[in-house]
């Protein structure tokens, strides 16, 4: 993915996504962690989702041992849960 620090963002979306990567980057920072952030449903696919965002997040900082999670939801399946749960149990 392209690094959108090194340049003015091109739209709402890409400003919008600058900054909460900015905040990611400080969150990180002061828990001393991975950091992880999802707003949605957990239905099918959000633990494929999950998972590909993890696996990204450990090639990129091997020797992190700890992850915080920030989840939004108004629920969903718990089997897409208990995914989750293994992924970064298997990760983490």
């Amino acid at each position: 993915m392209e690094n959108l620090v090194s340049r003015p963002p091109r739209g709402a979306n890409e400003f919008i996504e600058q900054q909460l990567n900015e905040r990611a980057h400080v969150l990180e920072d002061f828990f001393k962690s991975d950091f992880l952030a999802f707003t949605g449903p957990l239905v099918g696919g959000v633990d494929d989702a999950i998972r590909d965002v993890i696996e990204e997040k450990r090639q990129q900082s091997r020797d992190q041992t700890k992850l915080t999670i920030v989840v939004t939801t108004m629920g969903g399946y718990i089997e897409v849960v208990q995914r989750i749960v293994e992924t970064i149990r298997h990760h983490y």
